[in-house]
């Protein structure tokens, strides 16, 4: 078995901007009181992957227990894309990271899916300089497994050939109900036996052993 394929989350994978949505989602929230407020960035924290939308969409449905429009879901997800870009595109690469797009661009195919708006995704990449690395770089909507599987089939390689690199439960979520492998971004895998550091300093190593 070797990895032929790399899929990469964005927030806390590829940039340090995880701690700029999260202080966007504070902002946005303060307006509901601090119970809701509190609520939402516990979501936010336990469930990276999940769009913005759904997020929000949670929050009133299970939380303020009201009833909101698209649109008025829309508009408070553009608010907060306009609190938070900003700061997401001046946050660093995550370390390691350039080392492992340096060492595997033009080796073997490599794609981003994320949970953020495909326009703001492809405006990020864009602006780090890093968008035509990828073969593709899709964002929410889907959800994170459906995007993943769609890159798997794009791919044309099988499943277990692949593998999915995030710092969420939703990430690994996402790859066990497509069938890849994982790497973890973040110690708190451990807790659940997956491969899993800090940072990406050790990715290229790992990629390399399985070969």
């Amino acid at each position: 078995m070797s990895i032929k394929a790399i899929i990469f989350d964005c927030d806390g994978v590829i940039t340090e901007s995880v701690e700029a949505k999260t202080e966007a989602f504070a902002i946005l929230s303060k307006r509901w009181g601090e119970k809701a407020s509190k609520a939402l960035l516990d979501y936010h924290h336990l469930h990276g992957g999940v769009s913005r939308l759904k997020k929000l969409e949670w929050l009133f449905k299970e939380v303020l227990k009201q009833e909101i429009t698209q649109a008025e879901l829309n508009s408070l997800a553009e608010e907060f894309a306009q609190i938070s870009l900003t700061q997401v595109l001046n946050s660093k690469f995550v370390p390691g990271f350039e080392k492992v797009l340096d060492y595997f661009y033009g080796k073997i195919p490599l794609y981003v899916a994320s949970g953020a708006p495909h326009n703001e995704l492809g405006q990020v990449l864009k602006h780090k300089g890093i968008y035509d690395k990828f073969v593709s770089v899709l964002g929410s909507p889907p959800d994170k497994a459906t995007l993943l599987g769609n890159i798997v089939k794009q791919s044309g390689l099988l499943p277990q050939d692949c593998l999915m690199v995030g710092d969420s439960q939703t990430d690994l979520d996402a790859a066990n109900i497509v069938g890849t492998l994982f790497y973890g971004r973040g110690l708190h895998f451990k807790a659940q036996n997956q491969v899993c550091a800090e940072d990406l300093s050790g990715l290229i190593e790992f990629v390399e052993c399985i070969k």
